[in-house]
């Protein structure tokens, strides 16, 4: 499922978009000067159209950079976001 995820994403998303393992089952993707849920809609598309015969879904928590954020600001409210999003029923994105 990782590398059918990677595939994905560099078929799915631009070639600055940078989508890295963040722990065991999370990923960091950092999307500079981009709209981050239309990205996020398309990779989820791509995900449940391309994922057969072992079909996986994900959900994600996402957020932008206000003027004063440092790294950990970003974080935090992304992974707030994720939370929401599991708990909203999964396969869906939630700003934070």
């Amino acid at each position: 499922m990782l590398q059918r995820l990677a595939a994905l994403s560099r078929d799915t998303l631009r070639r600055t978009d940078l989508l890295a393992r963040w722990g065991g089952e999370e990923f960091l993707l950092l999307m500079a000067g981009a709209e981050p849920l239309q990205g996020l809609d398309r990779l989820q598309q791509a995900v449940r159209e391309n994922t057969q015969p072992l079909p996986f879904r994900f959900s994600a928590g996402w957020t932008e950079a206000a003027p004063m954020d440092g790294p950990d600001a970003l974080l935090e409210r992304a992974d707030a976001a994720l939370y929401r999003a599991k708990a909203a029923g999964r396969d869906r994105c939630e700003r934070g």
